[in-house]
């Protein structure tokens, strides 16, 4: 295994995930007055340089990979790999020109098996971008490499891609690898307020006598047998997955 800990792995990877989510927040919102406070953004832990393989150089790919050079220093793209040679080609000039990366014509990988040749090519860690047909394939690729993984949601198409996506995870974990995927809307601060405020409010409620809640002007909420679904007499049902976290892995664009 590769000398990068899964502990500065992940820090990268989420700071990067931040900057996306701070990014598009920046975009959608409106202008603020200059004496708003602007919260600062996360950055990756410093260390040695970390370098990262871009699999699949589209607009999705491309942002990714801006997203991972925006979260701290000492990061670098070095390897890119696509089917289609100008999505390499594109992707090389902006990473380059606008950027700052050395990423020699050598190191763009094109063909069905690029992907095998980035493995090879010395990175620390693989930013995965492709569509998800090729992920679950793909996956077991960099795990078999001893790489940690960022990749792009969904992970798999269909039921079989899925399981197997799940077995190479629990493959990785045994090996000390960190695999972590695009779900960063999870990690976005203000959301993950929003949803503890309900969790909580949830919680007292729950803890309040049914004759409590009636006489108080509320509706009485009574546990199904489900321990995933909570049901309110005024015929309204709530249901999140039994123990669902924010802090589950990490984002794309959503």
């Amino acid at each position: 295994m590769n000398e990068i800990s899964r502990r500065r792995f992940i820090g990268s990877v989420a700071a990067a995930g931040a900057v996306a989510v701070s990014a598009g927040a920046a975009e959608a919102a409106p202008r603020r007055q200059a004496t708003s406070a602007q919260p600062a953004r996360p950055q990756a832990p410093g260390g040695r340089v970390l370098k990262a393989g871009l699999i699949g150089c589209g607009g999705r790919g491309r942002g990714a990979a801006l997203n991972f050079l925006d979260a701290g220093p000492n990061l670098q793209i070095t390897a890119l790999a696509d089917v289609f040679p100008d999505r390499v080609a594109k992707a090389r000039e902006i990473l380059n020109g606008q950027r700052g990366q050395d990423i020699p014509e050598s190191r763009g990988f094109t063909g069905f098996d690029a992907y095998k040749k980035l493995l090879d090519s010395g990175v620390d860690l693989v930013i995965h971008a492709t569509p998800p047909h090729f992920r679950p394939m793909h996956m077991a690729a960099v795990v078999d490499a001893r790489k940690h993984l960022f990749m792009e949601k969904p992970v798999a198409v269909d039921v079989p891609g899925v399981k197997a996506v799940m077995q190479t995870a629990e493959r990785a974990a045994s090996l000390g690898l960190s695999v972590m995927t695009g779900t960063q809307l999870r990690r976005d601060t203000a959301r993950m307020e929003v949803w503890k405020r309900v969790r909580d409010a949830a919680r007292r409620r729950s803890r309040q006598p049914a004759w409590a809640a009636t006489r108080a002007g509320a509706p009485a909420i009574s546990t199904t047998s489900s321990a995933s679904t909570t049901s309110m007499t005024m015929g309204s049902t709530c249901t999140a997955p039994s123990g669902s976290s924010m802090a589950a892995p990490m984002s794309g664009r959503r």
